[in-house]
């Protein structure tokens, strides 16, 4: 709330174009990974079925470090996941948007890369690879100047702050001294 009351000026084009190139990473949006998966179900709670789900997509995966062209193939003989989702595929998404099993899994590998072992989610069994990642982009200075702006703005508020406040310290300082 102090640093509300101190007025400072608008940081000009230059400052913020200045601070755009200092800080360009903190404006680069985050890469996306597309990848593509084989969805094994198994019954919740039938032990035998998640067994057999695990052994198959260890097979698989077995199959596909052979040969990873054999992906499209094997995902469409074994893929249990029928409502049309283009199951075979995943993404592109960036970390966060898959489930935790899954984000370890996918966001961990280099394209061309078959995840090595089976990953258990709520859906089922997965084979995972990732195909490629997608570098983010840089978002355009004048799309963040605003926000560049207010920041450098507030900054300065709070160093204004900063600095009052170390003055008043001061002053009660002295003023204790001399009594």
């Amino acid at each position: 709330m102090l640093s509300r009351q101190f007025k400072v000026p608008t940081p000009s084009q230059d400052a913020c174009q200045r601070y755009y190139r200092d800080h360009l990473e903190q404006f680069r949006e985050p890469d996306r990974y597309i990848g593509r998966q084989i969805v094994l179900r198994g019954a919740r709670g039938d032990a035998a079925a998640r067994d057999e789900a695990w052994a198959r997509a260890e097979r698989l995966i077995a199959i596909l470090f052979f040969d990873p062209k054999m992906f499209g193939d094997l995902v469409a003989t074994y893929d249990s996941i029928s409502d049309g989702t283009g199951s075979g595929r995943i993404g592109p998404v960036v970390r966060g948007e898959l489930s935790p099993e899954l984000d370890i899994a996918l966001f961990g590998l280099k394209p061309g890369q078959i995840y090595p072992a089976p990953v258990a989610t709520e859906q089922g069994i997965h084979v995972v690879m990732l195909d490629r990642v997608v570098p983010g982009e840089v978002t355009a200075f004048s799309v963040v100047h605003g926000r560049i702006s207010a920041g450098l703005r507030s900054a300065m508020r709070l160093a204004a702050a900063r600095r009052h406040l170390a003055r008043l310290a001061e002053r009660y300082r002295a003023a204790a001294a001399a009594e």
